[in-house]
């Protein structure tokens, strides 16, 4: 019985190692700079993935936590701390209008059909940046933006951020 408990996880462990169960980290959502072919910043984000749905918001929350982690800066960039290059798609609904719906519908989230009807964008990025040091631009949750603007302004967003798009 132990040994067939072991080769399980040998196997396991082979499969993930060579697989997507093991990401890098710059494939993580964590701070990250962006920008959209249009003016996303208020619309909520569903994760895609083979076409399939796999993350969307739900469950009790205050207004703002959908988009708590964004800031807009210079030149149409966003700073935004839950971002994520390969999965992310915007819909056409806002924070305010998810929880509308919600409250109509009596129900937290949206069903699968219901995301797709109010897809907008499934390749939203036109530039996708992550930050090399995780810790930078994030103190104690918040993103901080100090001199952020006048690293873009100069240019200089490779020099801290890993460009993925």
């Amino acid at each position: 019985m132990k040994q067939t408990k072991l080769i399980y996880l040998f196997i396991t462990v082979m499969l993930c190692s060579g697989s997507s169960c093991v990401k890098t980290e710059a494939q993580y959502p964590g701070v990250s700079v962006y920008k959209t072919r249009g003016d996303y910043f208020d619309k909520i984000t569903a994760g895609i993935k083979n076409n399939k749905i796999f993350r969307f918001p739900a469950g009790p929350r205050p207004q703002d936590t959908l988009i708590k982690r964004r800031i807009k800066l210079v030149n149409d960039y966003v700073l935004d701390g839950e971002a994520d290059l390969e999965h992310d798609a915007f819909l056409i609904s806002t924070t305010k209008e998810l929880m509308e719906w919600e409250k109509k519908y009596n129900r937290l989230g949206m069903p699968a059909d219901t995301v797709w009807k109010y897809m907008l964008d499934q390749d939203p990025y036109i530039e996708f940046y992550r930050a090399k040091d995780r810790d930078m631009f994030n103190f104690e949750g918040v993103l901080d933006t100090t001199g952020l603007n006048q690293i873009i302004l100069d240019g200089q967003l490779e020099k801290y951020f890993n460009k993925l798009k």
